[in-house]
């Protein structure tokens, strides 16, 4: 429905369990107004929020384009594919935090 609502459904993920890592993704194309920049910054801090609370990583691949061209190309281009990076830093964040917790 919206990048807003990303945070809320990932908090049901990790309150559910089962899960080392999670990842956001989702495009929120600019306007008209600073209203995808409040947007952003929103879903970036709650998603921090979830990361902390349920003690596993949350990667932000939310991306801010201004147009959809420029989505697809940060989203699904060879050279700026979203989701590979996401997949990616999941999986090395979730061995570090892995690591850290056997350490703790």
């Amino acid at each position: 429905p919206g990048a807003f609502e990303i945070p809320a459904a990932l908090e049901q993920c990790a309150r559910a369990g089962g899960v080392d890592a999670l990842i956001a993704i989702g495009t929120v194309l600019e306007g008209e107004t600073p209203h995808a920049a409040a947007i952003n910054e929103a879903v970036a801090r709650s998603l921090n929020e979830v990361s902390r609370q349920y003690g596993i990583p949350v990667i932000d691949a939310v991306v801010v384009a201004r147009t959809m061209e420029q989505a697809v190309e940060r989203c699904m281009g060879e050279s700026h594919n979203r989701a590979a990076y996401a997949a990616k830093a999941a999986i090395e964040m979730a061995y570090v935090f892995q690591r850290l917790n056997k350490q703790g």
